[in-house]
């Protein structure tokens, strides 16, 4: 049981890096043509701008990371840190799956997964992504 549940946590981080991989590069290209040449180096600079406390120019994933929090589809904790050493929770990554689709999540649908209540914090990103084709879930509904 203990093995199965490792084996599945790491192919469940294995294929929650290929999908933010994914979504990041549909997120640079779809914007790759609306930038001339003069924006450039603006628009190079406030990509790299530091947006997290626990997050410097030293992480090698610092780039992507200030990327995305400039396109407001990641925001990190209150305190203003990314907890960049932290494994992403599956509602996690339907948040930002949500937003890098562009799905409307506005209102708390309910979601056809027993594990997710109307009132979890990322019941409405989880509803949208399901309802779009973007999860399934497991067997048993969950």
């Amino acid at each position: 049981m203990q093995g199965e549940k490792k084996i599945m946590n790491i192919k469940g981080n294995q294929l929650l890096g290929v999908t933010l991989m994914i979504i990041l590069l549909l997120v640079m290209t779809s914007t790759v043509g609306a930038v001339d040449k003069e924006s450039a180096g603006a628009e190079k600079s406030e990509q790299s701008k530091q947006q997290f406390s626990d997050v410097d120019s030293s992480n090698n994933n610092a780039l992507y990371i200030n990327y995305l929090a400039n396109r407001k589809i990641i925001s990190g904790y209150p305190d203003g840190s990314y907890h960049p050493k932290e494994a992403l929770t599956r509602a996690q990554a339907a948040v930002i799956l949500a937003k890098a689709a562009g799905l409307d999540s506005t209102e708390a649908q309910e979601t056809r997964f027993s594990d997710v209540k109307t009132d979890h914090w990322a019941a409405a990103s989880i509803a949208a992504a399901a309802q779009a084709g973007y999860l399934k879930g497991y067997p048993d509904g969950s």
